[in-house]
């Protein structure tokens, strides 16, 4: 699976997704730019630059998180200056935007069961 996100900057962007998210640089073409949780490619996120404002959509990535950080990811986000939902209704799964307004989402499977 990919899902593909315009960009306005690659450099601000391929830094934000990096640093903020943890993902890896798994191929650089420039302008489009391949990201992945990890050397394996079953899920991956690909950054297109545009150059220009995005303008997001209906229609977003979710991002499948794990048990280990499904408590303190959201925490983590707001510390580091992210824009995320507020008050969700749960911590394990909320939706959060990258600099350029993209809209993200995280979940963790499970989660509602448990409950």
């Amino acid at each position: 699976m990919q899902a593909n996100l315009k960009v306005r900057d690659m450099k601000e962007s391929k830094s934000w997704y990096t640093e903020v998210l943890g993902l890896e640089v798994q191929k650089d073409y420039g302008t489009t730019v391949v990201l992945s949780f990890g050397k394996e490619m079953s899920a991956a996120l690909c950054l297109i630059e545009t150059g220009e404002t995005v303008i997001s959509g209906d229609t977003y990535p979710v991002l499948q998180i794990s048990e280990e950080y499904k408590d303190v990811l959201y925490k983590n986000l707001v510390n580091k200056g992210v824009r995320v939902e507020s008050n969700p209704g749960h911590l394990s799964h909320f939706k959060f935007y990258d600099p350029d307004g993209n809209m993200l989402e995280a979940y963790c499977p499970g989660i509602y069961e448990k409950n």
